[in-house]
């Protein structure tokens, strides 16, 4: 009896170990590769330290005061807001009707799901360029298709004139993601419920609302918080589909920034292109804060209006 006591404490005292383990490379990983970068970033903010300079001097919150005196900044977080805004409606309502389609109506629904989720599996860079082909104003698909049905007279500078639509597009082909959440939400609803809704004469209006949206709702709250933190920090799409618009050399108080110039290009322009490490990373310690507060108030806000079924 001892020994058997013995050797399950040496079981779970292995377990224990493999799993401090194998955390403890993520934690390292995660404390080398970002957490001591932040806080390096931080301690930087509150210096005056340029671009391969060894003469720094501490300055304390004076680039933040900068920051909110920049009107450039507002008009980036500005433009950044209404991307976050517009992608999580995309994504959620999107997404929910695809998977109400594929759930409901598609035949062949495993070979829908791998094809609609596919553009996710796909790297952002990947998906990047591949919209950056996509839309050229010269040689791009969509200008040949448009111009073949006569749609268009003359090509469109889709990257250009319409480059906050570019990347709305580009993460709209992404939209696999919330449409598997979605459907992982709509398989726990009990199909009982509908039965007894249309025993009572409910509709399919009516089954929707009173049935599938509540059961639902922790998923679409879920969906919604993640599409406007991603949304908050989108960089990389902007950057491979709009390149102009991160080297902001020409962005003054007098020539605003582009509406793809958001919050994220603003600090990289600093640092990389013009050198000013710390007010940089001043404003990218700003946009973590609202990001931050947004995401807070954001995540209240939507959980009052998630059904649960305790409740």
């Amino acid at each position: 009896m001892v020994k058997e006591k013995n050797r399950k404490n040496l079981i779970e005292k292995e377990k224990r170990l493999s799993f401090y383990c194998f955390m403890s490379l993520w934690i390292l990983g995660f404390a080398i590769f970002q957490l001591i970068p932040i806080f390096w970033g931080f301690r930087v903010s509150l210096t005056n330290q340029m671009a391969f300079s060894v003469q720094t001097k501490f300055v304390g919150f004076a680039n933040y005061i900068t920051v909110f005196q920049d009107p450039t900044i507002f008009v980036s977080i500005t433009y950044t807001l209404l991307f976050a805004l517009l992608t999580t409606i995309l994504q959620v309502l999107i997404g929910f009707i695809l998977a109400m389609l594929v759930e409901k109506y598609f035949i062949m629904q495993s070979f829908f799901r791998v094809m609609f989720y596919l553009p996710y599996v796909i790297p952002i860079v990947a998906t990047g360029w591949i919209f950056r082909v996509f839309l050229d104003k010269n040689v791009g698909t969509l200008n040949i298709f448009l111009t073949q049905i006569h749609l268009i007279s003359e090509n469109v500078s889709w990257l250009g004139e319409y480059g906050l639509l570019s990347i709305l597009m580009a993460n709209f082909w992404r939209v696999g993601w919330s449409m598997l959440i979605f459907i992982g939400g709509l398989s726990t609803i009990p199909r009982d419920l509908y039965d007894a809704a249309s025993v009572d004469g409910a509709g399919y209006v009516k089954k929707m609302m009173i049935i599938t949206i509540p059961f639902v709702s922790p998923f679409i709250a879920f969906q919604m918080v993640v599409s406007f933190i991603y949304g908050m920090q989108v960089f990389i799409l902007p950057y491979i589909l709009n390149p102009a618009a991160i080297r902001g050399a020409q962005v003054t108080a007098e020539a605003p920034p582009k509406e793809t110039f958001f919050i994220l290009a603003k600090g990289y322009d600093l640092i990389f292109n013009k050198g000013r490490l710390a007010y940089g990373f001043a404003v990218l310690w700003v946009t973590f804060i609202i990001v931050l507060m947004f995401s807070l108030i954001y995540t209240r806000m939507v959980k009052k209006m998630t059904y649960s079924e305790v409740e």
